[in-house]
């Protein structure tokens, strides 16, 4: 409920910054509820890195969040690539399994 309540507060105070931010990108109709996805999204797909975090990685959110993970991921930084290493044996077919942070 906390959660809610600061989020809530968030969109109050900088909600129409925000609303006007994504018309003038030609994004019509943002809402709190925009907002609410992309906080869960933020916080369920994000990589923890030494230079952000949470890090948004492209394609690396394709993969399933395990705590048993079947993979690891390694960096050097902002612009070095990153590695996704296999763990354990995978066959074809087999999920992709990462602990995101």
């Amino acid at each position: 409920r906390n959660a809610v309540t600061y989020l809530l507060g968030c969109w109050i105070r900088n909600g129409a910054k925000w609303t006007s931010l994504a018309g003038a990108s030609g994004v019509q109709d943002f809402a709190f509820g925009d907002f609410w996805w992309a906080i869960v999204v933020l916080q369920s797909r994000g990589y923890a890195a030494d230079w952000a975090n949470p890090a948004m990685v492209p394609i690396f959110d394709l993969a399933n969040c395990e705590r048993s993970a079947n993979v690891f991921v390694e960096n050097d930084g902002p612009l070095a690539p990153w590695l996704c290493c296999v763990s354990q044996g995978l066959r074809q077919g087999d999920e992709v399994l990462d602990l995101y942070r």
